[in-house]
Order: C-alpha cells, then sequence, then structure tokens
C-alpha cells in the first residue's frame, strides 16, 4: 500500500522544497519505490534534482494526458518526478472554476493522485502555501511534515498549517521539522516553545547550512553533495532520523 506524505507550510522560505526532495531520495535509497509530485507553480522540485520545469502535473490532471509520458526519471535509483511550472497556476484555476460548477469534485482529483501512485510505495507532495492542490494533498497524506524556521512569523504559521490538517485530514500523523536552526538564544527560546505547545510532534532541528543551499544550486540532494561540513553532516542525521519516522511510524510513536 502507497504511503503518501505531504510536506507543507503556510509560509515560504521555511524549506520545504528541500525538505521533500531530501526525503524523497531518502526513502528511494531505502529502497522504496518512490513518486515525487511537485504541485508549486515554482517548479523548484526539479530545480532542486538538476531538472528543468515542465508542466507535467498540468498535463495529467487539466489533459488527461498519460502519466507514462509526463513522468520524468530523475537518474536516482527508485525516484520518479511528476514536475511543475507555471501552467500550475492555469491548473489551479482551472480546477477551481470545475468544482465551483459542480464538473468535479475533491474526490475526483484525490483519486486521480490515488491512481498515479498506484505503482509506489511511496508518494511525496511538495505543496504551495495554499490553494487546492494543497487542501487536497493535505487530505490524502497519511504524513504531513511541517517545516518551519525558528522566527515568531513562521512558528505562527505552525499554528496556520495545523489548523488546516485538522480541517482536511484529523486522522494524519503530524510532524513539525524546525529547520535553518541556528544556535542563538532567539531560536533556542522558540525551540522550546514549539516543543513544549505541540510535544511529541518536534522533531530535532535541521541546522542552517551553506552546504545544504550549494547543494541545490549544484542540483543535488544532501546525500550526493560532497562537502567537509559539520552542518551538513547534522543535517544528514536529522534527515535520516525522519525517514525512518516514515518507515517504521509504529517505533516512534
Amino acid at each position: 500500500m502507497t504511503r503518501i506524505i505531504t510536506i507543507t507550510a503556510s509560509k515560504g522560505g521555511v524549506t520545504k522544497t528541500t525538505t521533500a526532495v531530501t526525503l524523497a531520495h531518502a526513502l528511494a535509497g531505502q529502497q522504496k519505490k518512490v513518486l515525487l509530485i511537485d504541485t508549486d507553480p515554482q517548479g523548484h522540485c526539479a530545480i532542486s534534482l538538476g531538472m528543468d520545469p515542465e508542466p507535467c502535473l498540468f498535463n495529467v490532471l487539466a489533459t488527461d494526458a498519460p502519466l507514462i509520458n509526463n513522468l520524468r526519471s530523475t537518474n536516482r535509483p527508485n525516484l520518479w518526478l511528476l514536475p511543475s511550472n507555471q501552467k500550475t497556476k492555469t491548473l489551479v484555476s482551472l480546477l477551481a472554476v470545475q468544482i465551483a460548477q459542480g464538473d468535479i469534485g475533491r474526490s475526483d482529483i484525490a483519486e486521480h493522485f490515488h491512481k498515479l501512485a498506484e505503482d509506489y510505495d511511496a508518494l511525496v507532495f511538495d505543496t504551495a502555501a495554499a490553494g487546492i492542490l494543497q487542501e487536497i494533498a493535505v487530505g490524502m497524506a497519511d504524513v504531513v511534515i511541517i517545516p518551519t524556521a525558528l522566527d515568531n512569523l513562521a512558528m505562527d504559521g505552525v499554528a496556520h498549517t495545523l489548523a488546516a490538517v485538522e480541517k482536511f485530514n484529523p486522522q494524519a500523523q503530524r510532524i513539525i521539522l524546525p529547520t535553518l536552526y541556528q544556535r542563538q538564544s532567539l531560536y533556542d527560546a522558540n525551540l522550546q516553545l514549539l516543543q513544549e505547545a505541540y510535544s511529541g510532534l518536534v522533531c530535532a532541528p535541521v541546522p542552517h547550512s551553506a552546504a545544504v543551499r550549494e547543494a541545490v544550486a549544484h542540483g543535488q540532494t544532501i546525500w550526493e553533495f560532497v562537502a567537509r561540513s559539520e552542518t551538513l553532516t547534522a543535517a544528514r542525521e536529522v534527515y535520516a532520523e525522519l525517514t525512518q519516522r516514515i518507515i517504521q511510524p509504529e517505533a516512534s510513536s
């Protein structure tokens, strides 16, 4: 049975795409057949993997084009990508009109995604901060991962995102992933506040790392990028632990 993981946050700039790509590649490294679906018009999943954004999600959902013609190999074992680009904005508008007119329902779109995922062990959604596709991806998820920086505005976004999860999928497993962590009093204080407010949901923080940004710039994941960096090593450790939490949820509960 396919395990569906949605990476979402109501605020940008919290390494949402980096988390989606890193987790998808980590799961593929655990011999899971993984489909990464980019529902964000920015198309950053493709860029992060050294590929070009394309209107593949639009083609599949708006024109019923076959998945096989729009699926892209990432040239990484067990990992495939359904890319996005700016035409996803047109797709979102089209779906909103169709839903408003009663031509389709959200469940129809979710069912389409479920069919795409049938041949995979894991489906990983990267989402925009809001919108129909984000809501559907949250509603489908077995696990919702909420990356958050540790500044006050980003942390306020955690509450908004959790409210959306409660609305669309209260049964989903929820994981809060602090990112861009640096050892300073504000971040430490906010991390403690997160841990107290959402006991049991908060992972170890992913450190702020120049090497992680360099990996993205080279179109590589953190598992591929070669650099002597303590923060890169620490980031790998956090994401490896998160991957095991996804694969063996009962062991982390």
